[in-house]
């Protein structure tokens, strides 16, 4: 059975309170009516509607009046109304049954006349109704200052008026309605308006409409207040804003890094932005422009574990070094630069449990191969919410301004960092003197510098005796084996997975990669290239390149198997051209040798297409030039060899192989008659010509012995023995 004072929701969303029940009747009080009138209902219908669910019974929404504290006053004025309405509820009274609350009311104020008995009787009727409303407990008539939380309702509200005012209308419902469309329209959205020309764009609509002067319309003063009394500041910062901005720049701050991070290494957070500053080559003799830097940050402490810094945009190769940086060791790393430390001063060193990324660099592809190599959960933000990575963002602003503070003591930028100069400034461009290793020795210097920082929120657990700083917390936690980090095994494994995975190509040639081929060292991969065959190679095999150097390739032939594996493959035959080279002068290369075998080929085309026209110009003259001849085919064809071998004989005794001296030599000069020679002479000249002739043949000799010499050094030495040819 139902009790008295439960309160009911009916089908219609209803609120009633039980007043009173009997054995046959119960009577319900409606929560929202302001007249005391009671509905009644007899028990079995009221008990059939509760067992179909058209009255459910819900939590009594005025409970928390019976156990609020109040002063004297309250408890004064609440003993009062009490007073007031208790010959109504006393035993033996019965307001809640139809007419009895009129006849009980005129005898209360029967002493009373006029409006005084008329205020009383309305007085009544309000407390009887607050008694019923909230639960029928003394507490209830305790008298309710509590802030309103709804705007009181009224037709016209005047405002101050001025001597230029003095004919605007009073604030009324249209004008209201009005003040709210282009409220709504202009001012609560995120493009929003100014109120003075939300004001201008009411004014015109409003005297266009109603054909009134302006000093017949609402002022400025009212639309403004009605603007500023109506939506609260903080509503309207939330409405002025798109969703992505309420989030990342307006909302409030209820929560910390420590929420996130459980120690350090648990979370680094990575992120890039293009630096301040314009820098010159290696040779200092040319601007080369702002360079790129990467930054990682630990969430827990704060500290920055890693960074890189290129001219490079943003990709996979820049954000894979600054990630080996915040894995690998420091000491070797600033060595390498030409700086010493201990390693006390930058003691990050360890792969962490989950990287929080942008969605960019870090792709999906590449997560599978960090997760599965390391056990790395990477996070991606969501888009333009620096806001889920503030911690480097933050380390990114410290880094430059470091950094900048030296630069602006040397005049290299401007006081306030700005590289391009406004009208009137000086343009800093032209003074850089600082090379990319220099920058890179600066922002070291800086990294050690801020990693000694104050943290503005202090770890749950810390101690008072230790320092809030970055490093501090950092060693704290560490010496008491709360850190995140797992020791790196093979440097070499995590340079490849941190490098970019490509899906090649796969033909007899090779594995063909942004043009290059290459084939596997190892013969049990080695097999799937044969020739003449169709490369039957496994699904899902990557190739990883070195960018420095793509003499080299890695092959991981399963990416399902743990630990990772890799193959190493050296360049093809058609690729070995390549060598030494890195990925972009590669690339530059096959670029340049496409479009030049594109040029090559169109040349060829002409001169082929130029040949080929001068042989069907061959054919038809010769078809021009064939005299007609009426035999048949069996004809034309009998004596064939004949023909051939007359034909043959005809070619070999016109042109032959080697011409003679006489051919090849020029015709000699005519003979001049010469004079009678004496006996004398005649013996003389013989001896002579017997000696020329000696000569000659010695001569003869030697030149031979030259030719063959010369033949030999040119392979054409032939001896001929029995028709057979030796060549030497």
């Amino acid at each position: 059975m139902y009790l008295v004072n439960t309160v009911f929701r009916s089908n219609d969303d209803a609120k009633y309170r039980l007043i009173q029940r009997d054995e046959k009747k119960v009577w319900l009080f409606p929560m929202e009516r302001d007249t005391p009138v009671c509905d009644e209902l007899t028990l079995g219908d009221f008990q059939k509607q509760c067992d179909q669910g058209s009255f459910v019974e819900i939590p009594d929404p005025y409970s928390e009046l019976q156990f609020r504290k109040a002063t004297e006053a309250e408890i004064r004025r609440g003993r009062e109304n009490l007073e007031l309405i208790k010959p109504l509820i006393e035993e033996g009274a019965r307001p809640f049954e139809k007419n009895h609350l009129r006849n009980l009311i005129k005898d209360m104020s029967a002493g009373l006349e006029g409006n005084e008995r008329l205020a009383w009787q309305r007085k009544i009727k309000r407390t009887l109704v607050l008694w019923w409303q909230r639960g029928q407990v003394p507490a209830v008539l305790m008298p309710d200052w509590a802030p309103k939380k709804e705007v009181r309702e009224y037709k016209e509200k005047p405002g101050r008026k001025s001597s230029l005012t003095n004919a605007a209308p009073g604030l009324n419902d249209e004008i209201r309605k009005e003040f709210d469309r282009i409220c709504r329209k202009m001012l609560l959205v995120p493009e929003h308006d100014s109120v003075k020309n939300a004001y201008c764009k009411f004014l015109h609509d409003w005297m266009a409409s109603k054909n009134v002067s302006q000093e017949e319309s609402p002022t400025f003063n009212q639309f403004r207040h009605y603007y500023t009394s109506t939506y609260p500041k903080a509503d309207r910062a939330k409405a002025q804003s798109t969703t992505r901005e309420y989030e990342k720049d307006v909302r409030p701050l209820t929560g910390s890094t420590y929420d996130i991070a459980k120690g350090p290494g648990h979370v680094y957070e990575i992120d890039s932005t293009l630096d301040n500053i314009n820098l010159l080559n290696n040779d200092r003799t040319e601007v080369v422009g702002r360079p790129y830097l990467y930054v990682v940050t630990d969430v827990f402490t704060g500290m920055i574990v890693g960074f890189d810094l290129s001219f490079e945009a943003p990709q996979l190769k820049t954000a894979g070094d600054a990630l080996f940086c915040a894995i690998e060791e420091k000491t070797s790393f600033c060595k390498r630069h030409g700086i010493d430390i201990v390693r006390r001063w930058w003691p990050a060193q360890g792969v962490p449990a989950k990287i929080v990324a942008d969605n960019a660099e870090l792709t999906t592809d590449q997560v599978l191969h960090l997760n599965r190599a390391y056990g790395i959960d990477v996070c991606f933000t969501s888009t333009g919410r620096g806001d889920q990575k503030g911690t480097v963002e933050n380390s990114i602003g410290l880094i430059q301004y470091r950094v900048r503070h030296n630069l602006i003591r040397h005049g290299l930028v401007l006081k306030d960092g700005r590289i391009l100069r406004k009208a009137g400034d000086k343009d800093s461009r032209g003074d850089a003197v600082l090379t990319l290793d220099d920058y890179r020795l600066m922002v070291i210097r800086a990294i050690l510098i801020l990693n000694r920082r104050k943290r503005i929120n202090t770890p749950y657990d810390l101690p008072g005796n230790v320092p809030n700083r970055c490093l501090s917390i950092w060693k704290y936690y560490e010496s008491r084996g709360k850190s995140f980090l797992r020791h790196e095994t093979d440097p070499r494994i995590l340079r490849l997975t941190l490098l970019k995975h490509y899906t090649p190509t796969c033909s007899a040639k090779g594995l063909c990669v942004e043009g290059i081929r290459y084939l596997p060292e190892d013969s049990e991969y080695l097999k799937y290239f044969r020739r003449y065959n169709s490369p039957q190679y496994l699904e899902g095999w990557q190739l990883v390149l070195d960018p420095s150097d793509v003499t080299h390739a890695w092959l991981q032939p399963d990416e399902a198997r743990k630990p990772c594996k890799y193959v190493i493959c050296s360049l093809a035959p058609s690729s070995a051209h390549l060598a030494g080279m890195t990925l972009r002068a590669a690339q530059e290369y096959i670029k340049t040798a496409v479009k030049t075998e594109a040029e090559e080929q169109l040349r060829d085309e002409a001169f082929k297409s130029e040949q080929m026209s001068l042989m069907d110009d061959i054919v038809n003259d010769a078809k021009s030039k064939k005299p007609a001849d009426p035999r048949s085919v069996r004809k034309k064809v009998e004596g064939i060899r004949e023909n051939r071998s007359n034909e043959i004989e005809n070619r070999e005794s016109g042109s032959p192989r080697v011409p003679t001296s006489s051919d090849s030599m020029p015709a000699p000069p005519e003979k001049v008659p010469e004079p009678k020679e004496t006996a004398a002479s005649a013996s003389s000249n013989s001896a002579e010509t017997a000696s020329g002739l000696s000569e000659k043949k010695n001569h003869e000799k030697t030149s031979n012995h030259d030719r063959s010499a010369e033949n030999r050094n040119l392979g054409l030495d032939m001896h001929f023995s029995g028709g057979n040819i030796d060549l030497e």
